[in-house]
């Protein structure tokens, strides 16, 4: 014979069991649906929805001569710092006129062109160039390309185009665009400085160090306007080991 106690354990018992399967049935719902949605946001928006979160972008300039890129119109892979979050081989490309990155986005048969938000992307790599978001002489940040970095000394570029009006069609104007054109500079102890030529990159440098960079440039023949990124990062190492050394301190 059941006691009065065990009754009620019993009974308390079974209520909780009813009480649960709903919730669980619930939950189980739940589930099924985030996972349906979750699926559907994929299939419209791919696996990385906040590069969808801009506006669309359709290119201006058909009837240009020449275009607002870097490089060209194609879109080359790389690899963006976005919100704070890698992203990799994603289809860019750098509007250098507009300081602005563009990417394509391929969902299904559809290809879509976002234009990423500036606030948003700190940085990203192109062609084996890096790009960051830099403050240039008290200016707003604007992407420069990171050419060599060694501890307190950089070499940084920052790149543009000039846009003309031409009317020599005679039935409407069209934009002309001129090749990549570059300011460069050296941060040195976080302070920036802009060089044009070897007088003024040497210049740049402490007093002290000054006589074996110049030589530095002058036996190798080395002129810094011309010199390509690979020359430039061993001019950089050079400098900076020079400013660390002893003698210079």
């Amino acid at each position: 014979m059941i006691s009065k106690r065990n009754r009620i354990v019993f009974i308390m018992a079974g209520l909780l069991v009813v009480m649960l399967s709903p919730a669980q049935d619930v939950d189980k719902n739940e589930d099924v649906s985030a996972k349906s949605m979750y699926l559907e946001t994929i299939e419209k928006f791919g696996k990385d929805p906040l590069l969808r979160n801009g506006p669309f972008y359709e290119y201006p300039y058909h009837r240009s001569e020449g275009n607002p890129f870097l490089m060209d119109l194609q879109f080359r892979r790389g690899t963006l710092v976005y919100r704070n979050r890698v992203y990799d081989q994603i289809p860019l490309r750098y509007d250098v006129f507009h300081q602005q990155i563009i990417i394509n986005q391929q969902q299904k048969e559809e290809s879509v062109q976002i234009l990423l938000h500036e606030a948003y992307l700190s940085e990203f790599s192109l062609a084996g160039m890096h790009f960051k978001k830099v403050s240039l002489e008290n200016d707003e940040p604007t992407y420069c390309q990171i050419v060599a970095n060694d501890g307190d000394l950089s070499c940084l570029y920052y790149w543009y185009k000039s846009r003309r009006e031409s009317h020599d069609n005679g039935n409407y104007k069209i934009y002309v665009f001129s090749e990549p054109e570059k300011r460069a500079y050296l941060n040195i102890h976080g302070e920036f400085h802009k060089y044009r030529n070897n007088r003024t990159f040497t210049r740049a440098f402490p007093r002290e160090a000054r006589k074996e960079v110049r030589s530095y440039l002058r036996t190798r023949d080395i002129k810094v306007k011309k010199a390509d990124d690979k020359i430039m990062q061993q001019v950089i190492s050079f400098c900076s080991t020079i400013m660390n050394s002893p003698n210079n301190q």
